[in-house]
Parts: structure tokens; sequence; C-alpha cells
């Protein structure tokens, strides 16, 4: 299986995702997702959470924070952080930005001819990454 990422939706709201953001994630591998939001978008700062981890209005106010500091217009996380986000306790706080969430598609791979073409997909985008990127991933934030 491989995982798509879709366009980005806001949290409780229409406007459009701008190309400036701060990007949010709770996950047990963070930085595949950075890495897969880096090719559309300008990531000033990557505020990352271990996986599971519980949001609070302190960490709320902190993203904000960065993200004023950091002149991004908009905030971006992933979809199992965003069910996180908007629990009562935090959606007010929340909504006093632009957030914005990616919705994730799971694709199966149905056939070896499949996952021919997407191991031959994954080795060249790495071979047209810098060395020191593919090493070190954490370079990209």
């Amino acid at each position: 299986s491989r995982l798509k990422y879709n366009s980005p939706l806001g949290i409780d709201h229409a406007q459009s995702i701008s190309n400036d953001i701060v990007l949010v994630s709770a996950l047990a591998n963070n930085s595949s997702f950075a890495h897969a939001i880096a090719k559309d978008v300008k990531v000033h700062h990557h505020v990352r959470f271990p996986d599971h981890h519980v949001y609070s209005i302190s960490d709320i106010i902190a993203i904000h924070q960065k993200a004023e500091d950091c002149k991004a217009d908009s905030i971006l996380t992933t979809e199992k952080d965003m069910v996180k986000l908007i629990v009562p306790a935090l959606v007010n706080e929340v909504s006093k930005k632009k957030w914005f969430y990616v919705p994730i598609e799971a694709n199966f791979i149905k056939n070896g001819a499949e996952f021919d073409i997407m191991i031959k997909e994954l080795i060249e985008e790495n071979l047209a990454k810098p060395a020191s990127a593919i090493e070190k991933p954490e370079a990209l934030s």
C-alpha cells in the first residue's frame, strides 16, 4: 500500500492555504510527511510532537506564536492530528488562525507491476535529492 496526500482542507473554514506555512505533526515518522508537504509549499517551521500526542491550549498558543514569528499565513497538520484539534476544549483556540489538514488516502497495490512502478518512482525520487537530505531527513525543517 502507499499513502496519497490530497489537497489541504480548512479546519472550520473554506479559505485557501497559503504557500507559507508552519507544519504541525505528531507521527511516528514525521519526516516522510514533511518531505511530501515540502514539495508543494514553503515550510517555515515544522513543529513535531511524539506519536499519540495529546494537544493542549498551551501547545496551540505556542504554534500560533511560531506562525506569527515565521510570518506564515497558514498552519498545516495531518488528518490524524486534526481530529485531536477539533475537540471542544481546543477548537475555539484553533479557530483563531487559518489551520488546514491533509486528507490521506491509502492506495493498495493490486499486482506486482504496480509494486515495481512504486519502487522505481521512489528510487528516482531519492536519486534526485541531495545526499544530505536523504541521509538526514530533518535537514528539510
